[in-house]
């Protein structure tokens, strides 16, 4: 094919932005550590399906989609591998991976899980969404749950579940710590959200532990509930900002 692609740095990331996030994103070091090819494949799909969930939720104009992602990782591939664009994604995979499924295969699977749409299954998908009549009223599914609620996801993974018996206030203060001051108002308002989206999307105790003791175990905190715990984490979040952030 001829090679339109941007060659300056800045023209590159304009392009290939979406596939560069995507592989940031996912977990490659922990796909690459599986033996067998099609126990890789599904920690790739899971995290495939995280970011698209995530990007599909935030406005079109302020990120990619993953349509976008998708086709652009294709023009990537038909490019070829001598091509500026391929090593630069490339130099982001792990080398047992390169040396195992390969990256070229590696790109293959990123797009068919993006193209498959799977991810969508768990969403507003027929009519009566979001009135508890039509299918996809609330994440029901591994997948699903972690699409839908990445940073709570990860919040927990990061903070609360290596917190080693650390107070709440003390594991928030040390996530608070990480981003303050510069980046406090780009992170902390989702995570804020996600945390009330949990609580009205699972309006019952008995909802939330389904979700996030069974289907999707997440770290919890003692003494509290599902609901306590998530409008805690997001008042104390809200408070930050309050205290912080709130000058012009």
């Amino acid at each position: 094919m001829t090679d339109t692609e941007p060659r300056t740095p800045a023209d590159w990331w304009l392009r290939h932005r979406g596939p560069a996030l995507l592989l940031e994103e996912l977990d490659l070091a922990a796909a690459a550590r599986r033996e067998r090819a099609e126990e890789a494949r599904a920690v790739l799909e899971l995290g495939v399906a995280q970011y698209c969930r995530r990007q599909w939720l935030l406005p079109a104009l302020t990120a990619r989609q993953p349509q976008e992602t998708a086709y652009s990782l294709r023009q990537v591939l038909a490019y070829g591998e001598e091509h500026p664009a391929f090593g630069v994604l490339a130099r982001t995979v792990p080398a047992r991976m390169r040396s195992g499924i390969g990256t070229a295969e590696l790109f293959g699977i990123l797009c068919d899980a993006i193209e498959s749409e799977t991810w969508r299954d768990t969403e507003d998908a027929g009519a009566g969404a979001g009135t508890g009549d039509g299918p996809g009223f609330r994440p029901d599914s591994r997948i699903g749950i972690s699409g839908c609620f990445p940073r709570l996801v990860e919040f927990s993974e990061a903070y609360l579940g290596i917190s080693d018996g650390e107070e709440p206030g003390d594991v928030i203060a040390c996530y608070i710590a990480e981003f303050h001051p510069r980046h406090c108002g780009w992170i902390l308002p989702g995570l804020v959200g996600e945390a009330h989206r949990a609580i009205a999307t699972y309006p019952t105790e008995e909802l939330m532990s389904e979700a996030f003791d069974r289907t999707l175990p997440l770290a919890s905190v003692s003494g509290a509930t599902w609901a306590q715990w998530f409008g805690r984490l997001a008042d104390e979040l809200t408070r930050h900002m309050k205290e912080q952030h709130a000058h012009a």
